[in-house]
């Protein structure tokens, strides 16, 4: 319904928003309000990623994966944990993995556990090859914490948290498919804490010749401290013919078939995947 029109059920909502208004945008109605929309926005996929569901997360990959032999990149790769999901979901199958991680904490971790259908790459993913200053949480501040990024994290998410400053490795992945004489990849997922478009960016080539078939990126919070829109998203895997859906709790996909403003949601983080019309199975 195009809540614009002049019908029965839009003349009646608006002669009754002042009364409503008045009655529930007060304490305490004002907090449960806030949490229904939540809620809501949740049933719809919205805010639920950053590993509040990885089980739907690597379902929709699965989606994307051939039977047998796959090759997949997980682009801010952390401890490893949306992987090894992955890899349990597909026993009796080959799945070659590519792990890119900046943080010296999560490549110990990497290293330890990496096989030979492993291969792990030390740095940040970008849109240029050489080095870029990466902010991690202070170990005595934020003990535990692996949350790093190319931005200082300001958002809700990371109240009060200290950063500290290095310079860490970049390359781009269209670097990685010529050095590693990569053929296809079935499925790269990004979790990079608001510079998902600059890894796409540095993967141009390789999403217009149809290298990737499928992808997966965050968007939410942290795009703030990226200063970057859903739109930015749109704009650039569109006209590369990949359609894009936002994934829901169970492993739903829901279509995204026009941009509309609606999708600007920086609450949490939000996971999409985007793929070529053929990628589905």
């Amino acid at each position: 319904m195009n809540i614009h029109q002049p019908t029965l059920l839009n003349r009646a909502a608006k002669a009754a928003a002042p009364f409503l208004s008045r009655l529930v945008m007060r304490p305490p109605l004002t907090g449960g309000l806030r949490l229904l929309d939540l809620y809501l926005a949740i049933l719809q996929g919205k805010g639920c990623g950053g590993g509040w569901d990885m089980a739907s997360e690597t379902g929709a990959a699965m989606r994307f994966l051939p039977e047998g032999d796959a090759t997949v990149f997980d682009v801010g790769a952390n401890r490893g944990h949306w992987s090894q999901q992955l890899r349990e979901r597909r026993p009796g199958q080959r799945t070659k993995i590519f792990q890119f991680e900046p943080s010296a904490t999560c490549l110990e971790v990497l290293r330890a556990q990496q096989d030979a259908d492993t291969t792990v790459i030390a740095g940040a993913v970008g849109d240029s090859v050489g080095s870029v200053s990466f902010f991690i949480p202070d170990p005595i501040a934020d003990p535990g914490s692996t949350i790093s990024s190319i931005y200082r994290q300001r958002d809700t998410s990371a109240p009060q948290v200290d950063y500290h400053e290095e310079r860490v490795p970049m390359t781009t992945i269209d670097e990685t498919i010529r050095q590693h004489a990569v053929e296809r990849v079935d499925f790269m997922k990004m979790d990079v804490e608001g510079n998902e478009l600059g890894v796409l960016k540095g993967a141009r080539q390789a999403l217009e010749i149809g290298t990737i078939r499928a992808l997966a990126f965050e968007f939410g919070s942290t795009q703030i401290n990226a200063r970057t829109f859903f739109h930015d998203y749109w704009d650039f895997l569109r006209p590369l013919g990949f359609q894009i859906a936002r994934i829901c709790p169970g492993n739903g996909l829901f279509p995204v078939t026009e941009y509309y403003e609606d999708l600007e949601y920086f609450r949490g983080a939000t996971n999409y995947v985007a793929h070529l019309p053929a990628g589905l199975r």
